[in-house]
């Protein structure tokens, strides 16, 4: 498999699953849809966002500081390269936004947690919960 082929295939998986999403959930048993869809989501979401990174990661490696830091020639990671650098440079701009909401998400989620644990705690030993 070629690499823009394997850079591909996330995306359309992601498509995939945009098109026939739905109709798979309202077609398979709620249980089974809920483990099925939520799997795939997960799984096609952690591939898309390593192909963008992966994608980012080229194009800075054509950087000759990056490079020689890296101990390899920018020469042979163009030769093999086949993302523009406007496209690598878009993948890394994508990437350090999800990221940032991703750890956003996150800070709230565990503050939001705390915040329920310390409720339940107050409701004391009497609510039987």
């Amino acid at each position: 498999m070629s690499m823009r082929a394997a850079m591909l295939l996330p995306l359309l998986v992601s498509g995939a699953m945009w098109l026939i999403g739905a109709r798979l959930g309202r077609w398979l048993p709620p249980a089974t849809a809920v483990r099925l869809l939520s799997l795939a989501a997960v799984v096609t979401a952690l591939s898309t966002g390593f192909v963008l990174a992966i994608a980012a990661f080229l194009v800075l490696a054509r950087a000759p500081a990056i490079a020689t830091l890296g101990h390899w020639s920018t020469a042979t990671v163009s030769l093999n390269d086949p993302i523009p650098t406007s496209a690598g440079l878009l993948a890394g701009a994508t990437v350090l936004v999800l990221l940032f909401a991703a750890s956003r998400w996150f800070a709230l989620a565990g503050r939001d947690l705390a915040t329920a644990a310390a409720a339940c705690r107050r409701l004391g030993p009497g609510t039987n919960g």
